[in-house]
């Protein structure tokens, strides 16, 4: 993002023109105002600050206007190119790596989530397996209580582990409910230290609280928030609109990173009541500098319809279908 002196223009990734509002002028500090006055820059994040600029200085800072369909109101994505052809390759534990593994450790399939705006791999989720690549709930329904929020949070160590002999370089998604932050006082630090001996720096650490499970103490959780955030490590709200409480949690704690379930993103491009909640969620979280991403993506019609609306991060069997202690190769035609 470039401010330029007034009366001057900025070109998008396309090379056309694009009108920047002069950063002297009174509507630009008008809008300045609306920033602030929003609380758009609570918990500051260098990728938050980047967006929240983009969104300002390209006109798309619009905190008392709704967006209406055929309206001048346009929606983030408006104007951008589909996604070209995309290449990336993936890798796999040897055989030998695999007998290495802890015998009562916990696995874990890796599924890549796209950035296709820039054509890279935001992170990779890390989703826990058994040991013969059974779903979750094959190891959970072993737990229950404390003792299934204590497993879930020590768990994230052995994906954190294997995550670092596949040799990843990007961010590491991890899958919380959120009472295993509040399990133990010193969960975030333990997180912290886990990362640490596998070689992830918190900044590489993206925490993806769901919804499957009710907040029970609020003001604790909210400290542990403040905790996460402190340590350098992302907050993501997993599983939006499928879940206990998705407006309040992404009022309240502001993610960095919000994830539309599927339940949502299913048939998307032919659901009318669904592209409009889409195209709020989008609105919103552009404007909060909040990323988005929708996962369950199957089908080329909901990609496309996707992308359109401005959601440039991309999850699901249509992309790279999650491969057990593997990081599955991505390979997108276009």
């Amino acid at each position: 993002m470039r401010l330029v002196a007034e009366g001057g223009v900025d070109r998008g990734a396309d090379g056309e023109p694009t009108p920047v509002q002069p950063y002297g002028s009174a509507t630009a500090l008008e809008n300045w105002r609306e920033l602030f006055i929003n609380d758009a820059f609570a918990h500051i994040t260098e990728d938050r600050v980047r967006t929240v600029l983009d969104a300002f200085a390209r006109g798309r800072w619009h905190p008392r206007t709704a967006a209406t369909p055929g309206g001048a109101h346009s929606h983030p994505g408006a104007g951008r190119h589909e996604a070209g052809e995309l290449f990336i390759p993936g890798c796999a534990l040897s055989d030998d790596q695999r007998q290495g593994l802890p015998p009562t450790a916990p696995l874990f399939a890796f599924q890549p989530i796209v950035d296709f705006e820039n054509g890279r791999i935001s992170s990779y989720e890390a989703l826990l397996r058994g040991p013969a690549g059974e779903p979750p709930h094959s190891v959970l329904s072993a737990f229950t209580g404390a003792a299934l929020h204590r497993f879930g949070l020590h768990s994230k160590a052995a994906a954190m582990a294997i995550a670092r002999q596949l040799g990843s370089e990007a961010r590491l998604s991890l899958n919380l409910l959120p009472e295993s932050l509040l399990v133990d006082d010193n969960a975030v630090d333990q997180l912290v230290r886990a990362g640490a001996a596998c070689g992830f720096s918190p900044d590489r650490m993206v925490l993806e609280v769901t919804e499957e499970e009710a907040i029970t103490d609020p003001e604790r959780f909210a400290a542990a928030v403040n905790r996460v955030r402190a340590a350098g490590m992302r907050l993501a709200i997993d599983d939006f609109g499928a879940g206990y409480a998705g407006l309040s949690l992404r009022a309240d704690f502001q993610p960095d990173k919000l994830k539309i379930d599927r339940c949502i993103v299913h048939n998307v491009h032919e659901s009318g009541p669904r592209q409009a909640i889409v195209r709020a969620i989008v609105e919103f979280c552009y404007c909060l500098g909040i990323s988005v991403v929708a996962e369950g993506v199957e089908t080329a019609e909901e990609f496309h319809w996707l992308r359109s609306a401005g959601v440039h991060r991309i999850q699901g069997f249509l992309i790279a279908r999650p491969q057990l202690c593997a990081l599955p190769p991505v390979c997108w035609p276009g």
